[in-house]
């Protein structure tokens, strides 16, 4: 049986997704990945890290390159990488407010329960966070204590079943649950898996990036199509790497 069905009832069979996607070295790079992950469909886009950070007039530049190079109607996520101080955080969720952001990923540290407390107390912007910690105990401190809008749930570092217990706690607090993924697609399937059967959600990350070794592993993986995906129905998780291409890849060493 797919995994789904081994973790309960299957609420939905198809998710919304948004892509993730490096920053550019310049304004303009980043606007022209923009639009080709527009043009390629998806309706929901994420980019952060380097250079988010030190300065924050060259931190809003990059918020708003993107809102004008996505349009209207794109969602535009933002992630901080773990770059501010609660302090500039909110500064910064004061400077992103004009351009609409869907929502603002990881600004501080996972264990800095209280600042993320003042952030979330601070802003009306959707804050979410999660996706380096590895126990059901450290995302339930950032739901009930932080006060995150959104969970994030890395499944290689938690597990299937942690999962399933960390998404009634924050469906009890109104928090939907999303993946963290950026690596091959076991990650994005098992996520598609959990996603099906939490009782709330948001949107699944996919990887906006080229990844010549994940498409070498797995060329029927799991593939965003019109900005949403479909869970997997096959047995397990849904997908297995190519047996040819992994034994190509091991014989180099």
């Amino acid at each position: 049986m797919p995994v789904h069905r081994l973790l309960g009832r299957a609420r939905r069979d198809r998710l919304e997704v948004y892509a993730t996607h490096p920053l550019g070295a310049s304004l303009a790079e980043t606007a022209a990945n923009v639009r080709r992950l527009v043009g390629r469909g998806f309706t929901g886009i994420k980019m952060g890290w380097a250079p988010l950070g030190p300065d924050a007039a060259a931190d809003e530049a990059i918020v708003r390159t993107m809102r004008e190079a996505a349009g209207a109607d794109i969602r535009v996520l933002i992630d901080g990488g773990n770059a501010w101080s609660a302090e500039a955080a909110i500064e910064r969720c004061r400077r992103f407010a004009p351009y609409d952001v869907f929502w603002l990923e990881e600004p501080l540290m996972p264990e800095d329960i209280a600042g993320y407390r003042r952030l979330t107390s601070a802003t009306g912007m959707t804050i979410a966070a999660g996706e380096l910690c590895a126990t059901r105990f450290e995302l339930e401190r950032l739901i009930l204590e932080g006060g995150v809008g959104v969970v994030q749930i890395d499944l290689s570092c938690v597990g299937l079943t942690q999962a399933m217990v960390i998404a009634q706690t924050a469906a009890a607090a109104g928090v939907p649950c999303v993946n963290h993924t950026y690596t091959l697609d076991l990650n994005l399937a098992a996520s598609l898996h959990f996603m099906a059967v939490a009782p709330l959600v948001s949107l699944v990350e996919v990887q906006g990036a080229a990844n010549p070794l994940r498409d070498a592993l797995f060329p029927a993986g799991p593939r965003a199509r019109d900005g949403t995906i479909e869970v997997p129905t096959s047995p397990g998780l849904g997908v297995a790497p190519d047996d040819a291409a992994l034994q190509a890849l091991m014989s180099r060493g």
